[in-house]
């Protein structure tokens, strides 16, 4: 067992040699896949040293649209004044249409905007 332990703790000390050479601009190390051991290499012009090279990827395509923005839908508590529920709909109705949520989505998330009485009062209702 102390055998693999002080194994390991050699190859952690040349990966973190590997890193430390590397981000100082030292020569690059490649792993060597017979020994397990890191071996200097070395490349054909210093122009590949000062720019390595990216994978190329796609262009990101802008998002036009609302869905990406973080926003809350506002909670609701319960209240007897209808004008308070009537303004959570509609506020719920904007946030939904802007996300695009499917009608069963956004009941789930309705349900836990109810707070307070309004979730005591959904979950007596559920319950009959």
């Amino acid at each position: 067992m102390s055998n693999e332990v002080a194994h390991i703790s050699t190859d952690l000390g040349e990966v973190l040699a590997y890193f430390r050479e590397d981000l100082g601009g030292g020569p690059r190390r490649t792993r060597s896949p017979q020994r397990g051991e890191f071996s200097p290499t070395h490349s054909s012009s210093s122009q590949d040293d000062d720019h390595p090279r990216r994978e190329w990827r796609p262009p990101r395509q802008p998002l036009d649209d609302l869905r990406d923005m973080k926003i809350d839908p506002p909670d609701f508590e319960g209240s007897l004044n209808p004008y308070l529920y009537i303004e959570w709909i509609q506020a719920l109705e904007i946030y939904f249409e802007i996300k695009e949520y499917s009608d069963e989505k956004a009941f789930q998330m309705a349900i836990l905007k109810l707070k307070k009485y309004a979730s005591l009062w959904y979950e007596n209702t559920e319950r009959q």
